[in-house]
This record gives structure tokens, sequence and C-alpha cells, in this order.
């Protein structure tokens, strides 16, 4: 029975790692140095493609392991819009408050002047938050949708976020050979520690609201702000290591408080209902 029931997380993260691994480690051996992912049509349809793949993997492992939960629950969790203001107030805010204070605190160590630079370009941000949705909070399909729910059937929700996030950051692996990508000779540690912070503040978005589409909104804006730069820290990798570690407490301990204002949980569908 509890192999069954495992059916759908193993299905998904063999569905995963293989659709981006085959495509995103050719890719790494196919960039010259000094080219990049969008030089070629070849290069940007591996890149493009590898990246979908924890959505596509988790489409596929839905609709492959019915008995574990239905296509149509899955759907409404990922279109379930009707959630307390609150939670899409930390989905758009919580990423660029805790960019901006780690900014400020860099700078206050640093005896330096903050620089802002998500404010010298504003009208930026739209264009870049609707590409970051597609360009990561997909992801969410994935991890949030099938990977944490799955975990959570025998594990606590810290003890599954934990484990969703050393897997979330592995799946990024082939990014630190390809040139031109940002992952590209970066510190995979420090990432992985980052990664596992978000997956702690998206477990307890997701346990707070059972919407896959918050937690993409969240993702998207985390990407927003990194790609404005305001997750540089003017370079220093100690505020980058402080930040992960804020994040992994304020995640922790967001998980652990979270029965304190947790939303009742939504009614069944009507179908659910029928005889």
């Amino acid at each position: 029975m509890r192999g069954e029931q495992n059916g759908r997380l193993a299905l998904y993260l063999v569905m995963t790692f293989g659709i981006t691994w085959v495509c995103w480690w050719p890719l790494a051996s196919l960039i010259p140095s000094g080219s990049g992912v969008f030089s070629n049509p070849t290069f940007i349809t591996l890149y493009l493609v590898g990246g979908l793949g924890p959505t596509l993997a988790a489409l596929l492992a839905v609709a492959f392991t019915p008995h574990e939960g239905s296509l149509a629950v899955y759907g409404a969790s990922l279109t379930r819009w009707r959630v307390p203001l609150a939670w899409y107030v930390a989905a758009f805010l919580l990423p660029p408050i805790l960019a901006f204070t780690l900014d400020l605190l860099a700078a206050w160590f640093a005896a330096q002047t903050p620089s802002f630079p998500a404010f010298r370009d504003p009208a930026r941000i739209p264009l870049i938050f609707l590409t970051m949705i597609l360009g990561g909070g997909l992801e969410e399909l994935g991890w949030r949708g099938v990977a944490q729910p799955m975990l959570e059937r025998r594990l606590s929700r810290l003890k599954s976020a934990a484990i969703v996030g050393i897997a979330w950051a592995l799946w990024h692996v082939p990014l630190f050979f390809i040139h031109s990508v940002s992952q590209y000779g970066a510190n995979f540690e420090l990432f992985a520690a980052d990664v596992v912070g978000n997956a702690f503040l998206l477990a307890w978005i997701y346990g707070g609201t059972s919407s896959i589409l918050v937690c993409v909104l969240f993702h998207a804006a985390s990407n927003t702000s990194a790609t404005l730069g305001l997750n540089a820290w003017d370079g220093s990798p100690q505020m980058a290591w402080i930040g992960a570690a804020v994040k992994i407490a304020l995640g922790a301990a967001l998980i652990l408080l979270l029965p304190r204002f947790k939303q009742p949980n939504p009614p069944p569908p009507l179908g659910a209902l029928l005889p």
C-alpha cells in the first residue's frame, strides 16, 4: 500500500530529472565559451524544454496516477484563487521585502549607500514578472503541486519542505555548467541554501492556501527580485549566506506557526458529494 502511495512522487521525480537533465546536460557540452543559450534554435529548444521539466512531469504524473488524486482535484488546486488577500500580499511582497532588508543590512555593514536597483527602471517590473511566471513560476505545478503534498502524506510539512528543497536545488545542477546563464560558475552550496529557504516559504504558502497559483506568483516575484538585482547584496557572500539563513529560519517559523492562522479547508467539489 505504501509503495502505491509513493507512485506519483517517484514518477514525478524520475520524469522531472529525466526531462530536464536529458536537455540541459547535452546543452552544457554543446554551448561554446562566449556563446549563449539563445544563440541558435537548438540551444533555445533544449534550454526551454529542460526548464519545463517540472511542469510537464507534474501533469503527466497526475494523469498517470488517478488513484492518488484525480486530475480535477489537482486542477482545482492549480486554479484556486479565492484565498484571503493576505496570502497575495505575502506572495507579491515578501520576496522584495526580504531582499530590500538584506540590501539595507549589507549597505549598513559596509558603510555604503544602498543602491535599490529596482527603482532605476520600475517600468520593467511587470514585463519581468510575466516572463518569470514562464521562466520559473510554472515549476510550482510540480514542486509544490505534487512533491510537497505527496511527501506530507508520510512526513511533517517541515521535513517535506526540506526534502523538496534539496531535490529542487539538485535539479538545477546542469545550469552551473551552461555558459551565459546566471548560475554558471556560481557557488552551488549557497544557491542550494537559498533554494531550501524558498522551499520553506513556499511550503508555508501552499499549506495555508492549498493553491498552486499563489505559489506560482511567489516564485515569479522571487525571480523578479533577483533579476532586478535585489538579491546581489553588493557581491557579499557573507550577506548572501545570511540571506539564505534568514529565509530558512523565517520559513521554518512560519510553517510551525501556520495552524494558528490557516484558513479553513475549502469545501469539496460538488461532484465529490454526488453518489
